[in-house]
């Protein structure tokens, strides 16, 4: 198992999106769609429903966009630590 920690910095929510778009820094690790993730600061566990690349004019912008459900929005908020162990 190795393990994936991923910073959230934005979060969108855009019509259209099957879930809550959360942009992020992905600070150690590599995740799958299939991954679960876990809140650092309450222990709490969702499911991830994708994975996207996100950028901006702004070079300090670009990363990662995990998409999350949208039932999932108190624990996708700027500051917030997600991690998971996932399968190498």
């Amino acid at each position: 198992m190795t393990r994936f920690e991923f910073r959230v910095t934005d979060v969108f929510d855009i019509r259209g999106c099957r879930g809550l778009l959360v942009v992020g820094t992905v600070l150690q690790g590599i995740a799958r769609s299939s991954t679960r993730l876990r809140d650092v600061s309450t222990g709490h566990s969702f499911g991830l429903l994708g994975i996207d690349l996100h950028c901006s004019r702004s070079p300090d912008m670009s990363g990662f966009a995990l998409v999350v459900d949208r039932a999932e929005r108190d624990y996708a908020q700027p500051g917030r630590v997600w991690v998971a162990d996932v399968e190498p």
